[in-house]
């Protein structure tokens, strides 16, 4: 799940990720009522490896191939079947309308994704007429090409919570080589999203998930498939480093009524791990909205997703407001920490440019920002860079000095004299101004 909401758009960056999910299916229903007596057991494993690619301003693209396998047993003294083979590989395309507003603080993130299926996937049936299991059709994807689309919203209310409601559809264009056309996925779901911790996500919420009927060639209408199951979900996401992630969580059905008689999930879980390369570099565009962006993590099913997060704006931070020159750093200290505010006249460097940062933990472009600061203090003498964090926009230094600002980084640039010369929200903004400005000699004084 990408938490544009939190961060800024990511730029430049690939994920490659792989994912294992178990689904259990011990129950049967006819319609919304439990079968009773035994029942066969069904166990199915897929993994799925995925990569995406951002190329920045909202753009992204992503591969996705699953392989799995379907395990039932009927028992009964009824041999035991399995399906194994590929999903349906799968390409994809999304686009992040935070850009057209800007991404970052309590600026919401809104996804529209659309996938095309290849017909790699397999199909098989279970049980037969007058057998103890009705006759299911077991798929690992369509095997037919399909279409998909995906819209998420992911909007922060605070610094700790936000809401991630979501709308799916997936649809076969056509028949599988065994002449079956399976019916389209349907799913509509809502998450709620608790961020103790910079490295760390939890989510829990709800989906509906409603399945049409398949159809066979010769046949006609199956019977039993299709229908509609209401999940409860959870999930725990860990940014164990810059580039690493992982993720854990699960679901199981609160309310089932299927098609006909049908073996229906019991439960599943997941687990994902994500590894991200290169990122390192901002999409730019008009100076006020636009951010050096950082990454998110990829690799999810319909409902399997890793989170990543970014990890503060890292170590050097002073512990006063006193200058930190150094040989070799540079002009570098804290204004304000702790969402604490400042008195600008106390913080201006005399007879040096100085530039006041506002950063966060949460903003992933900060960190970028903040190294290339630390890289011209060091090698201007004339350059003041003071810090001031900004945990949330409702904290007193906002209030004081960030009135009707929702999103970071947000830096401004002051002359030697003191004046207030620009406010930067990229890196290439706030290079050019610099470099307007530490160009220049010190005005003369009587």
């Amino acid at each position: 799940m990408q938490l544009g909401a939190r961060q800024a758009l990511p730029s430049g960056l690939t994920q490659l990720a792989l994912s294992l999910a178990y689904s259990r299916f011990l129950d049967e229903y006819r319609g919304s009522a439990v079968v009773d007596g035994d029942t066969a057991e069904l166990d199915a494993f897929v993994t799925q490896l995925s990569l995406r690619h951002y190329f920045g301003a909202g753009l992204a693209a992503d591969l996705a191939l699953p392989a799995g396998t379907i395990t039932v047993e009927p028992g009964q003294g009824e041999p035991t079947r399995r399906l194994s083979g590929f999903g349906d590989l799968e390409l994809g395309a999304s686009y992040d309308f935070a850009a057209l507003w800007g991404a970052g603080g309590y600026q919401p993130s809104l996804t529209l994704r659309a996938g095309l299926g290849l017909p790699t996937g397999r199909q098989g049936t279970l049980g037969h007429e007058g057998g103890s299991v009705p006759p299911n059709i077991l798929a690992i994807g369509f095997g037919a090409y399909s279409g998909s689309a995906e819209l998420r919203l992911t909007q922060f209310a605070s610094r700790y919570f936000g809401v991630s409601p979501s709308a799916s559809v997936r649809e076969p264009f056509g028949a599988s080589e065994s002449g079956v056309t399976m019916g389209g996925t349907y799913l509509a779901g809502l998450d709620a999203l608790v961020v103790p911790t910079s490295w760390l996500v939890l989510g829990a919420g709800g989906l509906l998930q409603v399945r049409t009927q398949s159809d066979e060639q010769e046949e006609g209408r199956v019977v039993n498939s299709g229908g509609r199951v209401v999940f409860a979900t959870g999930s725990a996401s860990v940014r164990a480093s810059e580039k690493v992630a992982f993720g854990i969580g699960g679901r199981v059905p609160l309310y089932t009524d299927v098609n006909g008689q049908q073996l229906s999930e019991t439960y599943s879980v997941y687990g994902t791990l994500s590894v991200s390369f290169g990122g390192g570099g901002g999409e730019h565009g008009d100076d006020d909205h636009d951010h050096d962006h950082g990454g998110e993590d990829a690799g999810e099913d319909e409902d399997a997703h890793a989170h990543a997060h970014g990890d503060g704006h890292g170590d050097g931070h002073g512990d006063g407001h006193d200058s930190a020159e150094k040989p070799g750093v540079g002009d570098v200290a804290d204004a304000a920490r702790g969402g604490e505010s400042f008195e600008l006249h106390r913080v201006l460097a005399p007879r040096k440019v100085t530039v006041i940062d506002f950063w966060a933990d949460w903003c992933h472009s900060c960190k970028h920002i903040d190294a290339r600061l630390k890289q011209l203090a060091a090698q201007h003498a004339d350059l003041a860079v003071r810090r001031v964090e900004v945990p949330e926009f409702d904290s007193p230094v906002a209030a004081q000095h960030l009135k009707g600002v929702s999103s970071l980084p947000q830096i401004w640039v002051f002359d030697r004299t003191g004046k207030r010369r620009a406010t930067a929200t990229s890196l290439e903004a706030l290079e050019r101004e610099l470099g307007k400005l530490l160009d220049k000699p010190e005005p003369h004084r009587h």
